[in-house]
């Protein structure tokens, strides 16, 4: 089968035995090493915010006593991440996200570098998938996160999002497309039902769009969030030629593409969400968002609406969310705190827009990550740089190895096409 993605990977070159010969290409390996050393497991940002006491301080009164014993509470937690998951007996846990993004990231891997072992990695991630569905409903295929989680609505743990969902559902097209591997055309079935049917929507006639919920509990408008499920949306329906699948991707991608401020930055929240909320335009947020319009570009013969909100974003991408010396910022706003997430995101749009960003500017941010947020003797990746001498070490599996492994691998692809 010769598609859209197979061609990428078959542009980066034939000597695929050299791909893991490189800096980048060590620390692939030694990250791949530790992240099969501790069982595909670990801990996460937010495993401690949905223990019960955690969720209880964020629902509780708003007197100055309690919001000064939540201040005390979260500041410790977040300083002494080791201390207070070990004291409340908090064990890593196996996350779905994680395991899309490492189907995603070890099938890359074999593609370049035509190794087996990564094949199998790719394998048992998508098995793991398919043996741990969180939709109830038999016709839906989806996941979640293995907490609780407390946002302006209560959302149980595994209950199923649309993140991880769609993650998921581009490591099946994936395998489809670079692998010519029909046997998960009936699961990529259940996962458009799942987004399709599973998530809220609300509609806007004005102007024919529409915008998917996070989840099956929630309203929310985010943004990104929306694009996740466009994204696929639009790629199964140009892959199963699928009409009505693509259209409802049109009508997705219009509400985001709507919301874009005339700078080219998008806030995570849309401005039609059921709650008010502020302003704030991060790093890997604006990432994601460039990363899957191209996605949505690339595959939509009809989507030329896409080309001028995508070079306006790249431009304010580049201009406001890095420093000149490479250092992915926190926001467009402030530079610190250097999130890991930030930097690995940062690896996979680059790939992605990679004619339009500056190769001095992709060199920079992978050397400032590999020199300041990797630990070259333990293989991880620190969580985040709170100022230049004051990092947080906490090896996140979701948040910081396994976004960084896709990171290293987008990176990886685009050292090769663009040598």
């Amino acid at each position: 089968m010769t598609t859209l993605a197979s061609q990428k990977i078959d542009s980066v070159g034939s000597d695929r035995a050299a791909v893991l010969d490189s800096r980048i290409g060590n620390v692939v390996t030694g990250l791949d090493n530790w992240i099969e050393q501790y069982g595909y497991a670990g801990w996460d940002p937010y495993d401690i915010k949905g223990e019960p006491f955690y969720v209880n301080l964020l629902r509780s009164d708003e007197g100055l006593p309690r919001k000064a014993l939540r201040k005390i509470i979260f500041t410790a937690i977040e300083n002494y991440p080791f201390t207070s998951r070990r004291i409340l007996g908090i064990e890593p846990r196996v996350n779905a996200k994680a395991m899309a993004l490492l189907a995603l990231a070890y099938l890359k891997l074999h593609l370049l570098t035509d190794r087996g072992e990564f094949l199998t990695k790719h394998d048992y991630c998508i098995d793991w998938l398919l043996s741990n569905n969180h939709c109830s409903h038999d016709s839906y295929l989806g996941w979640g996160y293995p907490f609780d989680w407390q946002s302006l609505v209560f959302i149980p743990r595994n209950t199923p999002l649309c993140v991880p969902t769609v993650l998921a559902g581009h490591a099946l097209l994936d395998r489809l497309e670079y692998l010519d591997d029909q046997s998960h055309d009936v699961d990529l079935n259940r996962i458009k039902a799942f987004l399709i049917d599973g998530l809220n929507k609300a509609y806007f006639p004005e102007n024919d769009s529409v915008c998917f919920s996070y989840s099956p509990v929630d309203d929310f408008q985010v943004i990104n969030a929306n694009l996740y499920t466009a994204s696929f949306l639009t790629r199964y329906g140009v892959v199963f030629n699928d009409q009505l699948c693509l259209e409802i991707g049109r009508k997705a991608r219009r509400f985001s593409l709507a919301q874009q401020d005339n700078s080219g930055s998008w806030p995570y929240w849309a401005s039609t969400n059921s709650v008010p909320m502020a302003r704030h335009v991060d790093n890997y947020h604006t990432g994601i968002i460039l990363q899957w319009l191209r996605v949505i570009a690339d595959y939509d013969p009809d989507s030329d609406d896409i080309r001028r909100p995508l070079a306006l974003g790249c431009d304010y991408y580049r201009a406001n969310l890095f420093t000149a010396d490479g250092i992915p910022k926190f926001s467009d706003r402030k530079v610190y705190p250097v999130d890991i997430h930030g930097a690995a995101q940062a690896l996979v749009t680059f790939n992605y827009i990679c004619e339009d960003v500056d190769p001095g500017l992709v060199k920079a941010v992978c050397e400032f990550t590999l020199s300041n947020m990797y630990d070259a003797n333990g293989g991880y990746f620190y969580y985040r740089m709170l100022s230049p001498r004051r990092l947080v070490k906490i090896p996140y599996l979701r948040w910081s190895q396994a976004w960084m492994l896709y990171g290293l691998v987008n990176m990886l692809e685009h050292q090769g096409r663009t040598s």
